[in-house]
């Protein structure tokens, strides 16, 4: 009861939308930490458990789960707070670096990991949609966004021992993310990812760790690029524009 005088202003100037994007992005931020905290310390934490044993390797232990996800949110929480979508960005850190560990080990991506991270990202696509000028534009590049990474995948999926159906769960996910920038952006992250990934197959098979027939994660790939292309997108569209200007 005591609380609730404390929290009254707040609840006010939400209800009469007088927060802005810059506090919403930083109110739902510190909600998402929060909620991924206490989500992964009371049951979250062993969902990898069981894609560990099937893999015949030891799982993760709880304070290593719930540390690490607690520190890398934290970091990101307060280095992103003025980006837009930075609830999604703290998603993408927290919950992308769980489940690119757990794919890069077992070729699995559990999909509740999968649903939590789907949900932090759409909280921050709603907020950005909801302050943006234009947000029916908005909506029209992140559905770009999502068919530019799933279309692809989602062929990919077709022959045997192409990619996998985690993959295909995460694809749309990350698109709609990236879709928030532009089409332009989308496609470039998915260039970096599956370019990236080839790279590191091919280095694989070069150094003898791997054969031909081997399989690599992909979750890892599209989930680094994802990140990446998102945080530096700025930089990367002006240094395009500038190679395509002087016709490099």
């Amino acid at each position: 009861m005591g609380t609730l005088p404390l929290l009254s202003p707040v609840i006010s100037r939400i209800t009469d939308k007088s927060l802005g994007a810059a506090e919403w992005n930083l109110f739902l931020s510190v909600i998402v930490w929060i909620t991924y905290a206490v989500w992964l310390s009371v049951s979250g934490w062993a969902i990898q458990r069981r894609y560990f044993v099937e893999a015949s390797l030891t799982p993760l232990k709880r304070n290593g789960v719930v540390w690490a996800a607690v520190l890398v949110g934290a970091v990101v929480l307060v280095g992103a707070q003025a980006r837009p979508a930075s609830p999604a960005v703290v998603s993408l850190t927290m919950m992308g670096t769980l489940l690119g560990y757990i794919d890069a080990r077992t070729h699995r991506l559990p999909t509740p990991y999968v649903l939590a991270l789907a949900c932090g990202v759409l909280s921050g696509i709603g907020v950005t949609i909801y302050f943006h000028p234009q947000p029916y534009l908005l909506v029209a590049q992140v559905v770009f966004g999502t068919l530019i990474w799933t279309l692809p995948l989602w062929l990919g999926t077709l022959p045997k021992g192409g990619f996998g159906r985690g993959d295909l769960r995460l694809a749309p996910i990350l698109g709609s993310l990236l879709g928030l920038l532009g089409w332009h952006a989308a496609l470039f992250g998915l260039l970096v990812s599956i370019v990236s990934a080839a790279c590191a197959a091919l280095w694989k098979i070069v150094s003898g760790q791997a054969g031909t027939r081997s399989r690599i994660a992909f979750g890892p790939w599209m989930i680094g690029s994802t990140l990446l292309s998102f945080l530096l997108w700025s930089d990367v569209s002006t240094d395009l524009s500038l190679l395509l200007h002087l016709g490099i």
